[in-house]
Order: C-alpha cells, then structure tokens, then sequence
C-alpha cells in the first residue's frame, strides 16, 4: 500500500504544474508562491486556448463522425480529430489499484467524449486507446447493457450489431418520465434528434398495432432497420401495461394525427 501510495505521489509530481513551479523556483529565484500564480495563469492561457492545445493526459484522435451511417465503407466516411482525455487525473490512481474498474469506467468516459464532439467510437477504437483486446471492450459494452445503460458506440448508434439502438434507449427514458430536454442532455444529443425519435416510435407502433403491418414492410416503407423497428415494437409491448408509463405511452401517440398531417405535407408516405 506504501509503494503504491508512492507511485501516485511520483506521478502526480510529474505534472505539468507541478514539473513548471519547480522550474519557476530553480531557474528564475521565484518564490513558491509566484511561482504557483504564474503557474495558474500559464494553465489558463492554455485552458483558453484548448482547441490547438493538448492538456496532461489528453491526446488527438482521428474518428468517424456521428452522422456516418451503418454499411458505409470505412474509408469512404467522414473523420474528424477531437481531443480525448485518456489518463484523467482524478483516475490515475484507480488505474493502478483496479485496472478493470479502470478499464470499466473509461470506455463509458471515452464514448461521451466522442460523442460531445460529434463523432463516435468503434469498439476496435476503444480497444486501442485503452491498450486491450476488442473482447474485453465487448464485455464492457455488455455489461453496460445489463445495467440498462447504451453506450454510444458506433455499432450502438448507427445500429450495427446487437446492442440496442440509442434511439430505442432515447424512447425507453422518455417513457420512464424523462423530458426531451433531460434526454438530450444526458446522452449528448440534439432535441430535435429525440423528437424525431419519437415521431419514428409513433410511426412504426401505429403501423403495427392499428394496421397490422410487419416489420419488413414497415422498415422498408419507413426507411429504418428491420432491428430498430423490432426493439419499437418490443418497447411498446414492454410498457403498454405498465400503469406508470401509460400516460406518457398514451400521450406520444397521441402525436400520430398531428404527425400524419406533417409528414403529408413533407410528401412522407405513412405506412
């Protein structure tokens, strides 16, 4: 536990700050004091300047940008260099004392990141960033997913793969009570990317429970993957008898006269 201790207290010295205030006292005679104000600006000028800088334990990494859709060759999609924080200081010490722990709490970390700044991570990204095997990654991811949690990952947000779609996890926190607004926040999206959501839900749940429709028919009229208008179907199914989330489940498809007359006018054809 000592040698530990003195590991993390090592590295915490070899920080920018505290590598600076130690120059700022041998080379140019500055009181500790001055040292550690000048030190605070030096850190607010490159706070300020944060876009071209790189801080302690951030690097540049290249992605691919959120909007990509699934089935588009790699090398044909849009990338964009954003800046990701793989070693925050507040879990240097946790990578020492529980890699795994640490490992569990970065993929998370990592994928928000990516996702404040318009892109998104594949599970191969998130393996090389945090220096691991594609399947400890997938464990994660999995792992999250027991917790009722969806992880923004490409194969997540572009429905690749069998983790359920962000947009099924949208709907599903605003049937649970959530609001537009908390959705957005919460996992880094548009309001009028949760609102469109809902309008889809209402959609593939009005096809299917008023006209009989199935979901091929209704995925290629709709234009939405055969799985995402199933997990629409097993959401609705999931809280049509739940008491707490009648209201709201009653309330969103309510919508659907208002969304006909809409998508009419926007020459969208209805299933």
């Amino acid at each position: 536990m000592k040698a530990r201790s003195n590991l993390v207290n090592r590295l915490r010295a070899k920080t920018f700050e505290a590598l600076f205030i130690v120059k700022l006292t041998k080379d140019y005679c500055l009181s500790p004091v001055e040292a550690t104000t000048l030190t605070r600006d030096v850190q607010h000028y490159i706070d300020t300047n944060a876009d071209a800088i790189v801080q302690e334990g951030e690097i540049f990494f290249t992605a691919v940008v959120q909007d990509e859709p699934a089935g588009k060759p790699l090398k044909q999609c849009q990338t964009k260099r954003i800046k990701l924080c793989v070693y925050p200081p507040e879990l240097v010490e946790l990578s020492y004392q529980d890699l795994k722990r640490f490992h569990f709490i970065m993929v998370s970390n990592l994928c928000w990141q990516a996702i404040r700044q318009g892109c998104c991570l594949s599970q191969e990204d998130l393996a090389r960033l945090l220096h691991c095997s594609v399947s400890t990654i997938r464990r994660i991811v999995k792992q999250y997913r027991d917790l009722g949690q969806c992880l923004p990952t490409r194969g997540n947000f572009c429905d690749i793969g069998p983790g359920v779609s962000h947009k099924t996890e949208a709907i599903r926190r605003y049937l649970k009570g959530a609001t537009v607004s908390e959705i957005a926040m919460a996992m880094a999206h548009h309001g009028q990317s949760i609102e469109r959501y809902l309008d889809d839900f209402c959609m593939v749940v009005s096809g299917y429970a008023n006209d009989h429709f199935s979901v091929i028919r209704l995925s290629r009229t709709l234009k939405m993957s055969e799985k995402l208008v199933s997990e629409y179907i097993d959401l609705y199914h999931r809280f049509r008898n739940e008491p707490d989330c009648q209201l709201r489940l009653d309330q969103l498809l309510s919508r659907i006269d208002a969304l006909f007359n809409r998508t009419q006018k926007n020459n969208r054809r209805l299933p």
